[in-house]
């Protein structure tokens, strides 16, 4: 005689199993496919990073007067430089949500961060585009208050 009692009891820890491997399974998909997507998003992000520098090759002789001489920047220069500075922010803005949401590391975010503060930020003219107060009511409040917070902490006028 069949025990179905033991046959049901071995058919709920098989099933039991299958449910353990396929949630497991599951896990290892998720890691993998966050995995992409952090892949992803980084790969995005330096793929910015050269458009910007094919950019800034781009207008190099905009460039080269903003860091010598911006007090000779004609009105089409300084319009260049500006969209320049507005692309360059708006591209980090989206670095600080990705880094916000978890899609890129500490250490990516962080590098985009020393680029603003301690070399973007301290190029001249660029506090007084910031100044305007124009790109500041397209950000998003917290990138602009971080950005506010940069400009404050890496202010070259500052006394010691």
């Amino acid at each position: 005689m069949i025990d179905w009692d033991a046959v049901g009891a071995i058919g709920q820890l098989i099933g039991a199993l299958g449910v353990i491997v396929s949630i497991g399974y599951l896990a290892m998909q998720i890691r993998r496919n966050t995995d992409a997507v952090q892949g992803s998003t980084v790969q995005a992000i330096f793929e910015t990073h050269q458009f910007e520098l094919r950019w800034a090759s781009d207008i190099a002789d905009v460039n080269l007067k903003v860091r010598t001489d911006p007090g000779t920047l004609t009105a089409v220069e300084r319009e260049r430089a500006y969209v320049f500075f507005v692309a360059v922010v708006m591209a980090r803005q989206n670095e600080f949500f990705q880094y916000r949401r978890g899609l890129i590391d500490d250490e990516v975010w962080r590098a985009s961060e020393r680029f603003l503060a301690r070399g973007f930020l301290q190029l001249p003219h660029v506090r007084d585009f910031w100044s305007d107060g124009f790109l500041r009511q397209v950000l998003q409040p917290e990138f602009a208050a971080l950005m506010d917070g940069l400009f404050e902490r890496h202010d070259p006028n500052a006394t010691p």
